[in-house]
């Protein structure tokens, strides 16, 4: 018995010692539960919308920071009586550097595509969001936005594919 205590503190003397530090850990949940929500697609496509933006050189994409393309999109809303603003914020796949939205599916280098106010021509992401839009009496309203390619070095040809959620906040 002797030498089976003597092991176990033996052991327990080899582990490290835990330092437990009270902590406020607490998460606070929020939300709201409305009878109505408004009916939100992008240029008319409610389900797995997708902006093409025009094939471009990679000659004009030979520095960082240099853009091309300019596509402009909007985020549609519709069926929206209950609120009288909206305005929206992009996020996911981002380049945490710069906000742009990261090339994750193509093939070509050293580009990205940024996304910009299409009225303040601001880029727009996830501490950015867009202008806010008046929704009108009959529940609409418009969010125009602007996609374009964003060189973040000397470019090389090839596809490019990038995927971005928004999130929409009403008044």
């Amino acid at each position: 018995m002797k030498k089976f205590i003597s092991s176990i503190l033996l052991t327990a003397s080899t582990l490290p010692t835990l330092a437990f530090a009270e902590q406020a850990n607490t998460i606070n949940f929020r939300g709201e539960v409305t009878s109505q929500t408004c009916n939100v697609s992008i240029n008319g496509e409610t389900t797995s919308p997708v902006v093409l933006l025009p094939t471009v050189s990679s000659s004009v994409l030979t520095t960082a920071g240099q853009t091309a393309g300019n596509t402009g999109f909007s985020i549609e809303i519709k069926d929206c009586t209950q609120a009288s603003k909206a305005k929206a914020w992009i996020y996911t796949a981002l380049n945490g550097s710069n906000g742009n939205v990261l090339n994750t599916g193509g093939t070509a280098s050293n580009v990205e595509i940024r996304l910009l106010d299409g009225v303040t021509q601001q880029q727009v992401f996830m501490t950015h969001a867009t202008s806010q839009a008046t929704i009108s009496s009959s529940g609409t309203a418009s969010i125009p936005l602007v996609a374009q390619y964003y060189s973040t070095g000397n470019t090389s040809a090839g596809s490019v594919i990038g995927t971005a959620m928004y999130i929409m906040a009403y008044e």
